[in-house]
């Protein structure tokens, strides 16, 4: 009997449950910021600005990896992993969504 273990590559199975996480992730917040009135009328705006709080955190969560990955092979961090570095990602796809509803656009 052949288990998906076998038929599937592990690499790509790791794919598909952060992906699989990810997808859950941006439903809580879609969720939590449709109860928000402002946020729940400019559906997409929101969902722009919410994209690009994702991104900045997984851009984040990337170089997180990469420095620890270096440091267990003796060698120095590659980035400088910060906050402010995510909250910078975010704001700059939520001045998109701005923008966009001040034009009618979202």
């Amino acid at each position: 009997m052949s288990s998906i273990f076998n038929v599937i590559p592990k690499d790509k199975l790791l794919h598909l449950v952060v992906g699989a996480g990810v997808a859950v992730l941006g439903f809580v917040l879609w969720s939590i910021a449709m109860h928000v009135p402002v946020l729940a009328a400019h559906p997409v705006a929101t969902g722009i600005s919410l994209a690009g709080c994702m991104a900045g955190a997984q851009k984040e969560a990337n170089d997180r990896l990469d420095n620890l990955l270096m440091y267990h092979r003796g060698l120095a961090a590659l980035h400088g992993v910060e906050w402010l570095d995510l909250l910078a990602t975010w704001a700059g796809a939520s001045a998109v969504a701005w923008v966009l509803v001040r034009m009618g656009l979202a």
